[in-house]
């Protein structure tokens, strides 16, 4: 009985660590179009800082369960790639162009009971005055802890997409670009 007791504790302990991945960015038409409409030249991406460098997860509802991103990268490193992930769908990217877009990401956390998520970034054109970027997006909330910490996990590449699209958008950002070329 003992034994059957003690499988039990083992197995409700070691499932109650899961954790929670978001899924790899992809990048959708969407997006790629408002690069193109707001892109108007080549642009390299630098590579972008953060106010939590090596932040890879947040912690969800007070539970010992955690919001990662695939192989556990960090915000900002995937942030980065969905730059340029986009940049290079829309044939917007070279890495030899002489634009570079620079940022730093200063907030990402989200908040399940008001389903939404928050990502702020500063971010520049070669050498133009930084323009913050303070997006949140939303995304379906629940009563159930487990349910609400998998639709964080699940919104979080949208919530990227509409960030990055938030970025290309920016009037600053668009005349930095022309000013440039």
């Amino acid at each position: 009985m003992w034994k059957s007791i003690t499988s039990l504790l083992a197995i409700s302990l070691l499932t109650s660590c899961t954790n929670y991945q978001a899924e790899s960015f992809t990048v959708n038409s969407v997006d790629v179009y408002a690069a193109e409409s707001h892109v108007s030249s080549q642009v390299q991406v630098a590579p972008l800082s953060a106010d939590s460098p090596g932040q890879n997860s947040i912690f969800c509802r007070g539970l010992n369960k955690a919001v990662y991103l695939p192989n556990k990268t960090t915000f900002v490193h995937y942030i980065e790639d969905a730059l340029k992930s986009t940049l290079i769908q829309a044939n917007r990217y070279n890495e030899q162009a002489t634009n570079q877009l620079r940022g730093t990401i200063t907030l990402v956390d989200f908040n399940t009971t008001a389903g939404r998520w928050h990502l702020v970034g500063k971010f520049n054109i070669n050498n133009s005055i930084p323009v913050t970027i303070d997006g949140v997006y939303s995304f379906p909330s629940a009563w159930d802890n487990e349910l609400a910490c998998q639709n964080a996990a699940a919104a979080f590449n949208q919530a990227v997409g509409n960030f990055i699209h938030d970025i290309f958008a920016e009037p600053k950002l668009q005349s930095a670009l022309k000013n440039t070329v």
